[in-house]
């Protein structure tokens, strides 16, 4: 008695579509392309003054000119408490409304 082997194969073809933009977007893309090569420069440069100031700011250095003639002294932290004490204050009730906060103990705000 002998045995009996069936072997079968599949062969699946898959084919791959490779999208071709068309005129319009090609030149949407080189145009946006441009826009975006001619302002990084720009941009980063103005982030890079945007993080000096603050740090200037933030470490009582204040810069020279007439904008920042009242700050003679940086930024107060009594100025960043009264602006978080002011934010909690206002944001309490919402927090007691959504169960952040327990209604039965007052918080001292």
């Amino acid at each position: 008695m002998g045995s009996t082997s069936n072997t079968s194969t599949t062969t699946q073809q898959s084919s791959t579509t490779t999208p071709t933009p068309t005129a319009e977007e090609t030149a949407l893309n080189q145009r946006n392309l441009r826009i975006a090569q001619a302002t990084e420069g720009g941009q980063t440069q103005a982030q890079l003054n945007s993080l000096g100031l603050i740090n200037q700011l933030l470490s009582g250095r204040v810069p020279q000119g007439e904008l920042f003639s009242q700050l003679s002294g940086g930024v107060s932290p009594g100025a960043i408490g009264e602006q978080a004490t002011q934010m909690m204050r206002s944001g309490r009730a919402g927090f007691q409304g959504q169960g952040l906060a327990d209604s039965g103990v007052a918080d001292g705000l």
